[in-house]
């Protein structure tokens, strides 16, 4: 992981969050799209894409640089929750003042710039976040099936409210 990288890295994780945030525009509303595209206007649901992404790209990163497992595993999960709890906030908060795109993908950009700076900054501290491990594991685990269920049976919180 290196600084250089950073922006590419960044780059990637929206460029891809918005390919899956049209998928479902794309293939003309096809079932499968659901569990990977923005459904609804919901802060949840716009997030939901490039979060996606953020995984994947993760593993991708994780394969071509292999770094230290433990270490960068939990704190690749700690940004992907800072990265959700910024983008809920912020999209929850725009969808206050107004529901233009510009604003949201605005919000999308400051919370995936978030997550990716604080996997570097993170990773490149000698903080032991690898002590954590499987309390981190556990709270990825049911991060990854709230990405599915909250699609299907969105719950009556204002974060999934369209």
């Amino acid at each position: 992981m290196s600084r250089k990288a950073l922006p590419l890295y960044i780059l990637s994780v929206l460029s891809g969050g918005f390919v899956l945030y049209i998928a479902r525009e794309c293939s003309k509303e096809a079932s499968w799209s659901l569990l990977i595209s923005a459904v609804n206007g919901s802060p949840w649901e716009l997030t939901k894409p490039f979060l996606l992404v953020f995984i994947l790209w993760s593993f991708v990163e994780m394969a071509c640089e292999r770094p230290h497992l433990l270490h960068y595993v939990s704190v690749r999960i700690l940004s992907m929750h800072l990265m959700l709890i910024v983008s809920l906030t912020l999209l929850s908060v725009i969808r206050h003042f107004g529901q233009s795109e510009l604003w949201r993908m605005a919000g999308i950009f400051a919370a995936v710039t978030a997550g990716e700076l604080a996997t570097y900054f993170s990773y490149r501290s000698q903080c032991k976040t690898e002590l954590l491990f499987v309390p981190i594991l556990i709270s990825f685990i049911l991060l990854f099936f709230s990405l599915l269920f909250c699609t299907l049976y969105p719950l009556p919180l204002p974060f999934f409210a369209p």
